[in-house]
């Protein structure tokens, strides 16, 4: 697969909450850095991390953008809406940096531009 088809699976996998999809695309050593949380370090907390995720946003779905990619990196545009466990409507905008090596992500970092829920 290509980075950017192995950007795409990342993005429809998460919006299908398929964490064991997800789970195939990362490695023990990947490391994600999301907005006011400290790195998360391997595959079994990143997990960890969706899973708390979609239970704080039962409905959440990405749209892709633009994806800009070589044959290792790739920067993601999104968007997203859902809503939290109380019914509010939530939206965001924001990018994605991802790192490839031999067909599996080694680095994701997330920046967005309302961080106020986190």
């Amino acid at each position: 697969m290509t980075t950017t088809e192995i950007t795409e699976r990342l993005f429809e996998s998460i919006n299908t909450r398929e964490l064991d999809d997800v789970a195939a695309l990362l490695t023990d050593d990947t490391v994600f850095y999301f907005p006011k949380t400290a790195p998360l370090e391997g595959k079994r907390r990143i997990i960890t991390f969706f899973k708390v995720l979609f239970r704080k946003f039962p409905s959440l779905s990405f749209s892709i953008g633009r994806v800009i990619a070589n044959e290792s990196m790739a920067a993601v545009e999104w968007t997203n809406h859902g809503t939290l466990k109380d019914n509010t409507p939530y939206a965001n905008a924001g990018v994605t940096v991802i790192e490839v090596n031999e067909g599996v992500i080694t680095y994701m970092s997330d920046t967005f531009k309302d961080t106020g829920l986190f």
